[in-house]
């Protein structure tokens, strides 16, 4: 289990392992709770949340950068082992995203955010057990899946990539159209990484047989590949004051 934004950070790692099946997460807690919930399980957390957890940690230090303050560990249920967490020196000269935080922020705030979120549901009549349920399982039976054509490091142009999506039932050409709810992409790479031939980029799910056929060469066109790395894209192109 990986919070979504820990999964960009811990790149690396992730895409090192092998026969193991990545659940994307809102928040640390969350992931921080599955495993508690299902055995045989881990999760990629920063340090912090695992201060107390007498579990013990796996591996750490799994971020991409060495210089992320935000150290990242790996820990399982049941864990005899526990290594020590080490942290940059004060004089190192970093580069570190930044992110404003309220100054009630704590470990958690995240999960109870998401806690609020169920409650606001069943005030409105919704079944939240149903709803979790769904999560990951409410999938269309209309299914492919789109595979790398060649080794090399993957550019997924994203405007290509939304017009796949109103083709597979996502969005809507028209204003009658109607939006499909089981269909949608599921991303297992990004722009970036590097894919073997054959390697699944992507599951599609549709709203027809049909729609996957179209969708499907779109999305061929969205992808494309070179030997080298990419070149590092600007997040911020320009400040206006």
């Amino acid at each position: 289990f990986v919070q979504f934004k820990a999964n960009g950070q811990c790149r690396k790692f992730i895409n090192s392992l092998d026969k193991v099946n990545i659940v994307s997460t809102e928040s640390n807690m969350e992931s921080y709770y599955k495993v508690s919930d299902l055995p045989n399980s881990g999760a990629i957390v920063p340090c912090h949340v695992v201060a107390d957890y007498k579990g013990g940690v796996t591996i750490e230090n799994v971020t991409d950068s060495p210089n992320n303050h935000t150290r990242f560990v790996v820990f399982k249920k049941n864990n005899k082992k526990v290594l020590e967490m080490e942290f940059p020196k004060k004089n190192n000269s970093v580069r570190i995203p930044a992110y404003i935080m309220p100054s009630t922020d704590r470990p958690g705030i995240l999960f109870e955010i998401l806690e609020c979120f169920y409650k606001n549901i069943q005030m409105q009549g919704g079944d939240i057990e149903k709803l979790k349920k769904d999560i990951k399982n409410r999938r269309s039976k209309f299914k492919t899946e789109l595979k790398a054509e060649k080794d090399g490091y993957i550019f997924i142009d994203a405007y290509k990539t939304g017009c796949a999506g109103v083709t597979l039932g996502v969005g809507r050409n028209k204003t009658t159209d109607s939006v499909c709810a089981e269909a949608g992409m599921i991303l297992l790479k990004r722009t970036g990484d590097f894919v073997k031939k054959g390697e699944t980029i992507m599951e599609v799910f549709g709203k027809n047989e049909e729609s996957l056929e179209t969708s499907l060469l779109q999305l061929k066109n969205a992808v494309t590949y070179q030997e080298n790395p990419l070149k590092e894209r600007k997040l911020i192109y320009e400040t206006i004051n």
